[in-house]
């Protein structure tokens, strides 16, 4: 035919691909096929090139891909929740501190900021008991 090469096993390809959907596996045997029979029509070059669009398939409709994003997303989730309560903690404790010992100095501050949970619930205990910085922070 009259027919772009390139243009025929482009369209056999994304034809499979929408017959075959996430059956990579079958997707492949299929490729494997063309290959054989485009051996006697010189369709070499154009078969390497639509394999190379294999290699970019849409990840996303893949399953496994699709639970690991979204088990990556939750972790996600989970991480910025658990630091933004630890932000919370920090603007408490350093609100406390400074009620009860007036402006804190920079240096303690930061230390605060840079503190884990663990570490400001400790400090938050020794504040009701403490007559300085020093017995909070020693």
């Amino acid at each position: 035919g009259d027919r772009d090469p390139q243009e025929v096993v482009d369209y056999i390809y994304t034809r499979l691909q929408e017959l075959l959907g996430d059956n990579l596996k079958q997707l492949r045997e299929c490729l494997d096929m063309l290959h054989i029979l485009s051996a006697n029509r010189d369709l070499d070059k154009q078969i390497e090139e639509t394999e190379k669009m294999l290699t970019r398939i849409d990840m996303t409709r893949i399953p496994s891909y699709r639970i690991g994003m979204e088990k990556g997303m939750e972790r996600g989730r989970l991480e910025g929740m658990e630091k933004g309560m630890e932000k919370g903690e920090a603007m408490f404790l350093a609100r406390q501190l400074g009620q009860k010992f007036g402006a804190l100095p920079p240096t303690l501050e930061q230390r605060i900021g840079r503190a884990r949970s663990e570490e400001l619930a400790m400090w938050g205990k020794r504040v009701l008991s403490a007559e300085s910085l020093d017995e909070i922070f020693s």
